[in-house]
């Protein structure tokens, strides 16, 4: 499977390395000893060229090394005297500048146990820190703790960042990742370890390899090379290809409509597919832009005579907006509950209960009527409700049954962007309205769908989106 890495929208973030080149530039103390930064200097080796210091430790005018470091970038960066080299450049694996060449250098970001997160281009000392345990023994002084609090870690990734941030190194450096990409919402782990630390609050991805030591490299490799093999990565991208079909057919539509803004005489093809989008509701993991909260279709009985419109227009309720029936769609009563259940109004009791008014007077003792006017006031709000929710759709001209195009597209574009099963590429927001539905498969689903929301989806389905929404002349209104 090849994962769509999109230069415009992915950011590499990988650990440090312990391997420094040998013309790395080191800080320089005010008695002109080189400096070596180390997680203790009190039980580094003694070295009478060397000074020993923290990032945070302070130097004799009073600020910190690390803000001495800063200094430095700002005002002698263009003479480097130095000699420091860019943090890409610093550490000897090929894998940093690999991903440098893919992303491009501001796309790229180094995890430093020392210093934080740390652009590629930013200079950087030569130093020796890291959070892995095998830095024992003799070289314990090398080793970082996670509790460890006197780091003032640098954070240069922007926290209000839209790009995928892509993360490449072992578990003991995880916990710092998380903590400095706190503010980020799309963020993807590659971890190799099956125990992973507690309070991981990013997504991880399982990298399968032999390799026991340094596993990310080759993690980096497949992945400039578009051959990480991983189901969630493979229906993020299928979720990206997904909408930018809908942006192609957005664009030949002129334009989203709403059904309040709509009637019977623009136009409507026959047969097609339809996809609501809410305000509010955004992508996170496959891009930006609205995500999709509800699929549907029509006429997936043999010899059934619904058309798109017909369908639509009772998803609308009545052309003035002042009543519906919610008997004839599910969405209008799946939508009518939620806002019960949200406290916007009181739920009718006779909401939901027959195929039809008559029926439900009959089973509740009263008369159609009374019915109609007990439920009018739930109507209204979901016609206003669904009456500005903004929709595309998708002619396909094909016959009535359950054997369909748009039956197979309906289903497997649900099954894609469900959550129901397993992590979908995009989650509906904690205020989104269908977390207050009494139906589990749309809370757990994040789409206004109960059928097809726990199935598997075959992407050949996408195939014939393609073909449709390059193919197809769509109504103009």
């Amino acid at each position: 499977m090849d994962v769509d890495i999109r230069r415009d929208d992915a950011v590499g973030v990988i650990q440090c390395a312990s391997k420094k080149r040998t013309d790395a530039g080191h800080f320089v103390a005010d008695d002109d000893r080189k400096v070596m930064f180390v997680a203790d200097p009190a039980a580094a080796p003694p070295n009478p060229s060397l000074r020993y210091a923290k990032p945070d430790d302070a130097t004799p005018a009073g600020h910190t090394c690390r803000e001495r470091l800063e200094r430095y970038n700002r005002e002698s960066r263009s003479d480097n005297p130095w000699g420091l080299l860019p943090a890409w450049r610093l550490y000897v694996p090929k894998q940093y500048g690999k991903l440098v060449d893919a992303l491009g250098v501001g796309n790229v970001f180094i995890l430093s146990a020392g210093w934080g997160l740390i652009a590629a281009e930013y200079l950087l000392p030569n130093y020796d820190i890291t959070f892995s345990a095998s830095a024992r023994g003799a070289d314990a002084y090398k080793r970082r703790r996670l509790g460890d609090q006197r780091y003032r870690d640098f954070r240069m990734l922007p926290q209000g960042t839209t790009k995928h941030v892509f993360f490449f190194g072992g578990k003991d450096y995880l916990p710092l990742f998380c903590a400095l990409t706190a503010g980020i919402r799309r963020r993807t782990a590659f971890v190799n370890s099956r125990s992973l630390p507690k309070g991981i609050n990013c997504r991880t991805e399982r990298y399968e390899t032999t390799a026991k030591t340094n596993w990310h490299y080759g993690c980096v490799d497949a992945f400039v090379d578009r051959r990480v093999k991983t189901p969630a990565a493979k229906r993020i991208a299928d979720t990206v290809r997904f909408y930018d079909l809908l942006g192609q057919l957005e664009g030949a539509l002129g334009g989203a409509r709403t059904l309040a803004a709509c009637d019977g005489s623009m136009g409507w093809p026959q047969r097609g597919v339809y996809f609501f989008f809410e305000p509010g509701e955004t992508r996170s993991l496959s891009g930006s832009g609205s995500r999709v909260v509800r699929i549907g279709t029509h006429a997936l009985k043999a010899k059934s005579r619904a058309t798109l419109w017909n369908r639509l227009s009772q998803h609308r309720g009545t052309a003035d907006g002042g009543s519906g029936n919610h008997r004839g769609s599910i969405f209008r009563l799946l939508i009518g509950i939620a806002l019960t259940r949200r406290g916007d109004c009181e739920r009718p009791g006779s909401w939901g209960v027959g195929a039809d008014a008559r029926t439900a007077a009959h089973r509740l003792g009263t008369s159609p009527e009374a019915i109609k006017e007990a439920e009018r006031g739930l109507e209204r709000r979901v016609s206003a409700y669904v009456g500005q929710l903004p929709f595309l759709w998708l002619e396909v001209p094909d016959a009535a049954g359950p054997d369909s195009e748009r039956g197979r597209i309906e289903r497997n574009a649900i099954a894609l962007l469900s959550h129901a099963r397993s992590a979908a590429a995009d989650a509906p927001s904690a205020q989104w309205l269908g977390a207050h539905s009494d139906r589990p498969l749309v809370r757990a689903a994040g789409l206004w769908n109960n059928n097809h929301a726990e199935e598997d989806y075959d992407d050949a389905f996408l195939d014939a989106l393609t073909t449709l929404a390059r193919s197809r002349n769509p109504a103009r209104g």
